[in-house]
């Protein structure tokens, strides 16, 4: 092996220079950073928006306050729409009945002088053809009109104006809009009726039991029995509504008839 030159050595040694690192001579703690501007606030635009938020805020508690007075009259105006509706309901009613009420008396002086006339003409009759004239022309003409004051002294009569279809109520109650159905509950039957009771009188009055019947084909009563009325009393004018049930009804029934029950019935 040939020995190294000290030449040789030397370009071997400068070939390969020692790298020395470079260092930054300003500290990172002195390295110039951005910096953001500090703007000072503006007093006056500040002072517009609170004024601004100030008046949203009036504006908002103004317009509150007229819609909460504008409901208030408005529902003063109903109260007060209903309140004249109601008056101006009484007062017909109050017109109407005091109306009837002199119909009434003018209808029952004029049955009174009726009946009186019939029974002083027939007092006069003396021969048999007169009275037949009387009982069969004269006397029906006057006597419908005082059929009230003929069945209240002759309640047997009633019957027979109720079958020339002229009825007369001497309760002065009604019964209307009256209903009945079949029905079934636990496999059994149960007949249902209902209906509403109008009391016609200007006074409270007593409610009696109810009479019902069912009837056949026929026309005739198969099963009768009384109901309760579903108060004692009714006002003046005013309306109640019933319901009757009858368990296990007998077949073949066609309808149902409802009326008052008469003492001691």
């Amino acid at each position: 092996m040939a020995p190294h030159s000290s030449e040789q050595s030397a370009s071997e040694h400068m070939a390969e220079p020692m790298i020395e690192p470079t260092i930054d001579p300003t500290p990172e703690s002195q390295a110039v950073r951005p910096k953001a501007p500090i703007v000072e606030p503006d007093p006056l635009a500040a002072m517009e928006r609170a004024q601004t938020s100030i008046d949203a805020k009036a504006q908002a508690k103004a317009q509150a306050k007229a819609e909460a007075k504008a409901a208030r009259a408005a529902k003063a105006a109903q109260q007060a729409e209903a309140k004249a509706a109601r008056k101006a309901q009484k007062q017909a009613e109050r017109q109407v009945a005091k109306t009837a009420r002199r119909a009434a008396r003018a209808q029952r002086a004029a049955d009174g002088l009726r009946f009186a006339f019939a029974k002083k003409m027939f007092r006069g009759m003396t021969s048999a053809p007169a009275m037949f004239f009387f009982a069969t022309i004269i006397a029906p003409g006057l006597l419908l009109g005082a059929r009230q004051t003929i069945v209240a002294n002759l309640p047997v009569t009633a019957k027979a104006y109720a079958a020339i279809g002229m009825p007369v109520n001497l309760d002065g109650l009604d019964l209307r809009g009256v209903s009945s159905v079949m029905k079934t509950e636990d496999g059994g039957r149960f007949l249902l009726i209902r209906g509403e009771i109008v009391n016609l009188r200007e006074r409270t009055g007593n409610l009696p039991n109810l009479q019902l019947a069912l009837r056949g084909p026929d026309g005739r009563a198969m099963y009768t029995w009384q109901a309760p009325s579903p108060t004692r009393t009714i006002k003046a004018r005013d309306s109640i509504r019933f319901v009757a049930r009858l368990d296990s009804p007998p077949e073949g029934a066609k309808d149902v008839v409802v009326e008052f029950a008469r003492k001691g019935g």
